[in-house]
């Protein structure tokens, strides 16, 4: 008797298909499906993980001779299909769509197998299916037999097997080795960056200077000719994405995200300013990196409202995110406290977060392909190559190993693709960089004219002053090689005194002038070397070091000790050169980003760069983590505070007075009150902070500011605030609520007059701890009683690098984004320009700036860098069309 034909099942999550009886089930309960979505769920299953185009569905659902309105047919069975799987297109669990392409299944599956026993059953591989496996797509005719209730046997099912893979080989086969891959350039303006080919392949959107450092303009080029169009402007444009329909662009500026139509006009700001973001498949939101927090947040371009993807692990930076043709995935890249570099996927849920390739060697730009299983990225530096990973939808895995499509590219960081594969975007970067060296109004004969020290197509960077003042050290090299070089201040030859194979940056001198050390990555690692300054002692690395590789930052002399910049960014390191025993500089590396260090002649401060709180540059006590604000990049504030309980107050009108007068000048420079109801979690309530009223006034004025105490507050916080720079006086403040009866009443609060104090200056009861400030009482004219508060600045506004101290620790030698070099007192007292560095045309000081420690000579490396768009055709030759 003929064995019974078990079904043919096929199980992904909760659900069974058996495509003999065309029945769907979940946890065992039928589910109803129309006919025409069944044939589209057993189209997909038949090939998991794969684009079945709209043109499939239309021959394999209907006959020749069936005529139909096939667009509303197949989009009303998907819709149905879907609603019977509890799936949605937006985030999409089982079935994706791919825009102006097709469909696929996305979820794991298993089947189909045989129930009966002695009868072998399979579960598919997490790697995407190729042409041998066993869910390789039903002919034609087999959907059509299975339409009209024919059963195919497992022989027939192998018979298409055989016949698919054989169609494979032929048709790679048949035609023949790809095209070789075309670089052509398509901007000629010299500062384009972050280029992004419009999804159909017409139009570039880029970033040009237009020759300043920091106003950009967004510009959009048609590729078939004629010339490019601005559609925006701002400060620190970075990063455009097309939406998937090409009507829009999204760009990040300082100003926040802005959403630019294509030809330009009105742009609409969109929610939180997030870094590296990426459209989804249906334009309703985006993915974007807040670089703070670490974390990734999808955001609803209608609403601006947000969701934060809950993510695994530690990362010092995020550098990318892309979403996938499906919207099933997310890319995203990251770089943790090691150094390491690693792209990863995960659902736009924060499930299945997996690493698919990691790095010591820089990696990049992590983009999908077309068809989503596959990723391109960059790897390395200066000199990059393409690499092409194939990854699986379903799982979120690679399924492969890394292949180079193209090497050798003098390219930036970032790059985009075309929708159909074919085309790239890449910056072509060139430049040179050779020192000079000019004199400062702190010389003899005051500023003079610059010299040129180096010369020739190398560059030549990161210059650094011997302690006596007569020698300059700096590397010199292209790409992923570099070397140390010495050279003398007044010019002359260059000298070579490293002869490694490897990026070696930063060179810093000891303060006696015999040694170097400097940033190197021989041997895969990046460390801290030293050489001798003649060439007497070898290169040696100072093992226990792990040095940035974004910055390679070290500072030595005149201090004792030599301080690295640490992977991450966030803290510096503090070595002693002779034991070598070492220490952060700070004790916690979470509060900011910190660069640019130099060190005091004593050794026991460090200047920096740092966005702790407010960024502008610090002084940071070796061993300590408070550290002095000398210069701030504005915004900044001291402000005194009290914090009341708002239990008893709950419902009532509230009143704060108080007495202020100032001595500040420049409109960003005022005094203010105010006042804040803090609500239940973490609601806020009432807030005034006199904004629109602020007070420069040099004679006492009185101050009100009045609102209302929420029926769910919790607490009551006022003050007063110095905003800026200056000073401001205060005194008599008074917190009132008005009773039943409509009369004032007094609410206690402590020293309201200023009266008290602790230390014998600081205003006791109050909270008064500001970066860049101090707090004093003072008996000198108050308002009324015996004192009133002064808050003062003890900073300057400004966004300053600091380059080095002066010989006696008074001064911090610092340089201005527009190439000014000034001298700031180190109680913030003052500030005074000593030079503008005269740079040749078109050439910045972005190459690095050293100055003697008597401010008298300055040296600096000018650097001149082209940027242009060029396109690749034909970049994938591993791609199918």
């Amino acid at each position: 008797m003929e064995e019974p034909r078990a079904p043919a099942l096929v199980r992904f999550g909760t659900f069974e298909v058996d495509l003999r009886a065309g029945t769907l089930r979940r946890n065992g309960v039928k589910v109803r499906l129309p006919e025409q979505s069944f044939r589209v769920l057993a189209a997909l299953l038949a090939r998991p993980g794969e684009v079945v185009t709209r043109e499939q569905l239309r021959l394999d659902l209907w006959p020749d001779e069936t005529f139909v309105d096939f667009d509303n047919s197949i989009n009303a069975a998907v819709n149905r299909l879907r609603e019977a799987l509890g799936d949605s297109a937006a985030n999409p669990r089982f079935v994706a769509t791919l825009p102006r392409r097709g469909y696929m299944f996305i979820a794991p599956v298993q089947g189909p197998r045989r129930e009966s026993g002695g009868v072998e059953s399979r579960t598919e591989p997490a790697s995407a299916p190729n042409a041998a496996s066993v869910e390789a797509p039903p002919t034609r005719q087999a959907l059509r037999s299975h339409r009209w209730g024919l059963r195919p046997t497992a022989g027939v099912v192998a018979v298409a097997v055989i016949v698919v893979g054989s169609a494979v080989w032929l048709f790679r086969e048949r035609r023949g080795p790809s095209p070789p891959p075309t670089h052509r350039q398509v901007t000629f303006v010299g500062d384009a960056s972050f280029p992004a080919i419009s999804p159909d392949g017409r139009f570039l959107a880029y970033v040009t200077r237009d020759g300043s450092a920091s106003h950009q303009k967004l510009m959009v080029q048609d590729l078939s000719g004629g010339q490019p169009l601005q559609v925006f402007e701002g400060q620190r444009l970075e990063q455009p994405a097309w939406s998937h329909d090409g009507s829009e662009l999204l760009i990040w500026s300082l100003a926040g995200v802005r959403i630019v139509p294509r030809l330009g006009g009105s742009a609409t700001s969109v929610g939180r300013s997030l870094y590296r973001r990426s459209w989804s498949p249906d334009n309703s939101q985006f993915a974007g990196i807040n670089q703070g927090v670490k974390q990734i947040f999808l955001v609803d371009r209608r609403t601006g409202a947000s969701t934060q993807i809950p993510l695994s692990g530690a990362f010092a930076f995020m550098h990318a995110v892309d979403w996938s043709p499906t919207g099933s995935l997310l890319l995203f890249e990251t770089l943790d406290e090691q150094e390491r570099y690693a792209i990863w996927s995960i659902r736009p849920d924060g499930r299945q977060q997996e690493k698919l390739i990691e790095d010591e060697i820089p990696i990049s730009s992590p983009r999908w392909s077309p068809t989503g299983d596959s990723i391109y990225y960059f790897r390395g530096a200066d000199t990059r190559e393409l690499f092409k990973l194939p990854v699986s939808l379903r799982t979120g895995k690679a399924t492969g190993s890394p292949q180079v499509l193209l090497a050798g590219l003098q390219a930036g960081g970032w790059f985009t693709i075309s929708e159909d594969g074919r085309q790239l975007a890449y910056t072509r970067r060139f430049g040179q960089a050779n020192l000079w060296a000019a004199s400062t109004k702190l010389s003899p004969g005051g500023a003079s004219g610059a010299k040129q020290l180096t010369s020739g197509t190398a560059r030549d960077l990161y210059p650094n002053i011997s302690p006596e003042g007569r020698q300059v050290a700096f590397s010199r090299g292209e790409g992923d090689r570099a070397n140390i070089f010495v050279v003398p201040i007044g010019g002359g030859k260059p000298e070579q005194i490293t002869f490694l194979k490897s990026r070696n940056l930063s060179p810093v001198w000891s303060p006696d002038g015999r040694t170097i050390a400097f940033g190197s990555t021989e041997g895969g690692h990046q460390r801290v070397w030293q050489v001798g300054a003649t060439g007497g002692m070898p290169p040696r690395a100072l093992e226990q070091t792990r040095l940035s590789t974004d910055t390679f930052h070290l500072a030595w002399a005149p201090s004792p000790w030599i301080v690295y910049h640490e992977p991450g960014n966030r803290n510096f390191q503090v070595l002693h050169p002779m034991t070598g025993e070492q220490h952060p500089l700070v004790g916690d590396s979470s509060v900011g980003w910190m660069f640019d260090a130099c060190s005091s002649p004593d050794g026991s401060q460090v200047a920096v760069s740092w966005n702790r709180a407010l960024g502008g540059l610090w002084l940071i006590p070796i061993g300590s983590s408070q550290g002095t604000l000398l210069a701030s990049q504005g915004g900044a504030f001291g402000t005194v505070s009290q914090v009341i309980d708002a239990s008893a107050l709950r419902g009532r009108e509230v009143k704060l007075t108080a007495y202020l007068k100032t001595e500040v000048s420049g409109a960003d420079n005022q005094g203010r009150c105010w006042l804040r109801v803090d609500r239940a979690n973490g609601k806020r309530g009432f807030f005034d902070n006199m904004q629109d009223r602020s007070v420069r006034s040099a004679t006492w004025n009185e101050v009100t500011i009045a609102g209302k105490i929420d029926d769910d507050a919790e607490r009551v916080a006022f003050g007063c605030l110095l905003k800026g720079t200056g000073r401001i006086w205060v005194d008599d403040i008074q917190l009132q609520t008005k009773g039943p009866g409509g009369r004032w009443n007094a609410v206690p609060i402590k020293n309201p007059g200023f009266e008290e104090t602790n230390d014998r200056i600081k205003p006791a009861g109050w909270n008064a701890v500001s970066p860049g400030y101090v707090f004093q009482v003072t008996d000198a004219s108050p308002h009324k009683g015996r004192g009133s508060l002064v808050i003062g600045s003890t900073h300057i506004v400004g966004s300053f690098d600091p380059l080095g101290w002066s010989a006696d620790g008074k001064h911090v030698y610092a340089i201005e984004q527009e190439g000014r070099i000034v001298m700031i007192r180190t109680d913030g007292a003052s500030m005074r320009p000593i030079v503008d560095l005269p740079l040749p045309e078109g050439s910045t000081a972005s190459g690095g700036v050293a100055i003697t420690a008597d401010g008298q000579r300055v040296v600096y490396s000018a650097q001149q860098i082209k940027s242009d768009v060029w396109i690749v055709q034909n970049f994938d030759p591993t791609r199918s069309d």
